[in-house]
């Protein structure tokens, strides 16, 4: 009888127990990636915190850089740069085109 609902509407304590270790494990996976998730966050704001230093400082990082370092930061940033009769084409690299167009949002 201890495996079968009650008629009165009640459950055995088997099947509280089973419902009981089910919702325990569910508990744990849920603490876990929590914990994963706050993890990422922080190392997400830490990466854009970055990003946007690296951004706003750009210009005097590549005047400071060496010829090496400077190629290495142009294909970093950009997306097939090139030359057309003069002039300097090219596409920014994400996030870079979203940070040009935030800042021209001013």
């Amino acid at each position: 009888m201890k495996n079968f609902i009650h008629r009165q509407g009640g459950i055995t304590e088997t099947i509280y127990n089973q419902k009981a270790k089910t919702l325990r494990e569910e508990l744990l996976t849920v603490g876990v990636e929590k914990t994963m998730h706050n993890g990422a966050d922080e190392k997400f704001a830490i990466t854009i915190t970055y990003l946007l230093s690296v951004a706003s400082r750009s210009v005097e990082l590549f005047k400071s850089s060496k010829v090496a370092q400077k190629r290495a930061l142009i294909n970093f940033v950009l997306s097939n740069p090139s030359l057309n009769r003069g002039k300097v084409q090219y596409k920014l690299k994400k996030p870079f085109d979203i940070i040009e167009r935030l800042s021209i949002c001013k």
